[in-house]
Formats: structure tokens, C-alpha cells, sequence
């Protein structure tokens, strides 16, 4: 019976701080190798700040790497890369149809990215996004004010009036409530 071999893209995530991209690299190795896997490449991506905390990490490394393995042991590759504390995330994917020229290719694609701004590591801050002028707004905010007053003042002066209604012709009524009658009357 014979084995099927794949070929695999990974990026591992592994913590900042280790100064030298052999020393990140030799945990994935170790993985790999245990399970008998060819590696083809295996280099430093990049280092990146990340967008939220993984395991208290802020900074992570990138390593990309590509080897073949028989697929039955992905499964416990990624266990094994859950379970080192050298490695905060793994992401493999067959790429069957990639041959050794496309990977020195894509390498070389990455190596040549231009780096992402972080205005976050840098004391350069961020462009605004709207220009408001104070004095249009204070003066907006003077006009509204004087309107809602009027406005207060006009409901008060119609609820206060007790004239005849124009449309009915009936005279206002009158609250029983305040006047005093003497007892026993209705």
C-alpha cells in the first residue's frame, strides 16, 4: 500500500523576543520532523503586532514554511503545535499543485511586501477625519437654543389662556375641584 504525500503551506505564529530566525524556527522543526515530514522551506516571514492578545502575546513572529507529509498526520500536527508553548497559532494548507520554483517565487513576493504602517508603535498620530469649525457650531447651537425657548414660551402663554374656543364657541370649563362648597351640597 502506498502512502500519499501532500504538499503543505503553514504559517506559524510564534512570541517576539528571540533575537535569531534559527532559534524561532527549531520548535516547528522538531514538530515536523517527529512526524516525518520533507521540509522544503522554512523561513522568518515577518514580525507583526498583533490585533488583539493570544495567550497574553501583543507581538508575534511569522514563520511561513512549506514541507510534504502524508496527510493522515496534519491532525497531529496541529495538536502538537496547540500544545507547545513555543507556538501561539498554526494555519496549514494543501498546496498540491505548488512546485519548488513556485515556492522560491512566493518567498520572493513576500520578502518584497512593503511594510504595513502602525501609527500605534510610532508617536506620529493618525490624519483627522473631519474638520469642524467652533465658531459655525456655537453659533448653530445658539440659534437652536433661542428657537426651543420661543417656542416654550408660545406653549405655555396658549395652555395659561382661558378664552372661548374659536371653533366651538364654548365657554372654558371650570375646575369643581378648586372651588369650596359647603357640605352636603353636590
Amino acid at each position: 500500500m502506498e502512502q500519499k504525500i501532500n504538499t503543505y503551506e503553514a504559517m506559524f505564529l510564534v512570541p517576539s523576543g528571540q533575537p535569531a530566525s534559527e532559534a524561532m524556527c527549531e520548535p516547528i522543526k522538531t514538530i515536523l520532523e517527529r512526524y516525518g515530514a520533507e521540509i522544503l522551506r522554512l523561513d522568518h516571514w515577518d514580525e507583526r503586532r498583533l490585533a488583539y492578545k493570544i495567550r497574553t502575546h501583543k507581538h508575534g513572529n511569522f514563520i511561513l514554511g512549506y514541507f510534504r507529509l502524508d496527510p493522515s498526520k496534519i491532525v497531529e500536527i496541529e495538536h502538537d503545535c496547540g500544545l507547545s508553548e513555543d507556538i501561539i497559532r498554526v494555519q496549514i494548507l494543501r498546496r498540491d499543485k505548488l512546485s519548488a520554483e513556485d515556492i522560491e517565487y512566493e518567498f520572493g513576493l513576500t520578502a518584497s511586501m512593503p511594510q504595513r504602517m502602525d501609527f500605534e508603535d510610532d508617536d506620529t498620530p493618525p490624519p483627522p477625519t473631519e474638520v469642524v469649525d467652533t465658531d459655525e457650531t456655537e453659533e448653530a447651537e445658539e440659534e437652536a437654543d433661542s428657537e426651543e425657548e420661543e417656542s416654550a414660551e408660545e406653549d405655555t402663554a396658549e395652555d395659561t389662556a382661558e378664552e372661548p374656543s374659536e371653533e366651538t364657541g364654548d365657554e372654558p370649563e371650570e375646575n369643581d375641584q378648586d372651588e369650596e362648597r359647603p357640605e352636603g351640597t353636590i
